[in-house]
């Protein structure tokens, strides 16, 4: 069974029709099924690559991404995803695995190295290894779909469930004010670096016991999370209450939090906002924002709620963000 990644992906939207059709009658005929599983973290890197670098319109590629599902039949491709939050969660978490520079994989389908890891190498390589393992027995954590391209996104739209998406920069902050056995006690006071917006959100999340909603960890927040607080030692606290979060899911630290993977449903979002954000008119669109920030934002807007980010303050790229989806930004009157 062959892992399809994004180069796979960009050359086969780049056939002709005729071309397609061979690649496509060539895999059914094949003996051994399946032939090949394709990871929805890898259509996410296509369709960022084809629009930033090659001038692929998203209509463009949601066409073939739709096309191609309504041609396939049969079991000689899966889209692998994950069922379970909390197999996401202790799978991701014992991803201790880095990357040196002579670890890089041949990238055939770019010209230039950067522009092809757009400064994402340890995501992408990471997130390979994850979805490259066998499932285990223990855990059962692999599953694999059938192709679901639409041709019109299903997204909904704002949501008042009081879930809140978290970035990387504030579920850091956040866990390292929590505690590392799994049992709040009392009020948490969170750094100032973070907005009153996003603590008093925190806040309301945690008196309520998840009751108003949840903290919403997305697969690529949960990796870099993992990787940077192995690695800097002003995060061990936040290691140690995630430790508390994976080990013990019997304790209230676990109700707080909901791990999600990249699945088609919010692959169907992520078109939404690259289609969203893209402009005929513009030449070239490197000022889209990056990969992690694209697919926190994909996770928002399939959640239909906001995202605590310094982002908004800090990057002049999440405008766009908050022009096209306004619920995605915390505000005051979101509370």
């Amino acid at each position: 069974m062959k892992w399809l990644i994004d180069c796979h992906i960009l050359e086969y939207c780049r056939m002709s029709n005729d071309e397609q059709d061979k690649v496509i009658e060539k895999s059914r005929d094949e003996v051994i099924k399946p032939v090949y599983t394709l990871p929805v973290f890898e259509m996410c890197r296509a369709l960022h690559l084809a629009v930033k670098y090659h001038k692929m319109a998203p209509a463009e590629f949601r066409e073939c991404w739709g096309n191609f599902s309504e041609a396939y039949w049969g079991e000689w491709l899966h889209v692998s995803e994950y069922p379970s939050e909390k197999n996401l969660a202790v799978e991701t978490w014992e991803l201790k695995k880095d990357f040196g520079e002579n670890e890089k994989e041949d990238v055939p389908c770019e010209n230039s190295p950067d522009h092809y890891w757009d400064g994402h190498t340890l995501l992408t390589l990471r997130l390979r290894t994850l979805c490259q393992e066998e499932p285990s027995d223990k855990m059962n954590c692999w599953m694999a779909n059938e192709p679901d391209g639409r041709r019109n996104s299903s997204c909904l739209s704002e949501s008042s469930s009081g879930d809140l998406v978290m970035d990387t920069n504030n579920l850091l902050d956040m866990l390292n004010c929590m505690p590392k056995d799994g049992y709040i006690r009392g009020k948490i006071h969170f750094p100032s670096r973070l907005s009153e917006k996003a603590t008093r959100w925190f806040n309301r999340i945690i008196e309520s016991s998840g009751g108003y909603g949840k903290f919403i960890v997305p697969l690529s927040v949960l990796e870099e999370t993992e990787r940077i607080s192995r690695i800097k030692l002003k995060y061990k606290q936040a290691r140690n209450a995630i430790d508390a979060i994976c080990n013990h899911p019997e304790r209230p630290l676990w109700d707080l939090f909901s791990f999600q993977s990249l699945t088609q449903d919010i692959f169907d979002c992520f078109q939404l906002l690259y289609e969203k954000l893209y402009s005929p008119h513009v030449k070239n669109h490197i000022s889209i924002p990056s990969l992690g920030d694209t697919l926190v934002a994909a996770h928002g807007i399939y959640n239909g709620c906001p995202i605590a980010s310094n982002e908004w303050f800090e990057k002049k790229e999440w405008s766009g963000l908050a022009r096209e989806f306004p619920f995605l930004e915390l505000k005051d009157e979101s509370l």
